[in-house]
Formats: structure tokens, C-alpha cells, sequence
């Protein structure tokens, strides 16, 4: 009896091509804003290898950044 289930749920399952499932994939994400909450545009950004929530970001106009929990907060470290 469970192998006819497992047999008919996977019947039923449709099967995807490599393309088609990566499109699918594109169209959930969603973009999210995560700061910093003034206008400017950044130059450069970099992380530090030993700290993966940790990055730093250069910005015309504004400064140095700095994000030690990936991006959700950021604090000014050059004004």
C-alpha cells in the first residue's frame, strides 16, 4: 500500500527543466531595502572572511559604513 502512494505521488509530481526551474526560483525573490537609510550610491563594499556578517561600504558623499549583522543595521565609522 505505501508504495503505490509513493508511486502515485511521484507520478504526480511535475517534473521541471533546469531552466524552467530557475526562472521559478527568480520570480519568488523578493527585494528588500537594508539600508543605510540615506540617499547615496556606494563605490565599494567589502567583507572580512573571518566575520561573515561583517562588511564595510565606501559611499559618494557619505562616508564609511560599516554592518556587523549582514546588512540589517549599519553605523557611520568615518563622519
Amino acid at each position: 500500500m505505501y508504495q503505490l502512494i509513493f508511486l502515485l505521488t511521484f507520478l504526480n509530481t511535475p517534473s521541471y527543466s533546469q531552466e524552467n526551474s530557475t526562472e521559478d526560483l527568480y520570480k519568488s525573490l523578493e527585494w528588500n531595502f537594508v539600508g543605510p537609510y540615506r540617499g547615496g550610491r556606494s563605490t565599494t563594499v567589502s567583507g572580512v572572511i573571518s566575520k561573515p556578517y561583517t562588511f564595510f561600504m565606501g559611499t559618494t558623499g557619505g562616508g564609511v559604513w560599516k554592518t556587523t549583522d549582514a546588512g540589517n543595521s549599519w553605523k557611520n565609522i568615518s563622519d
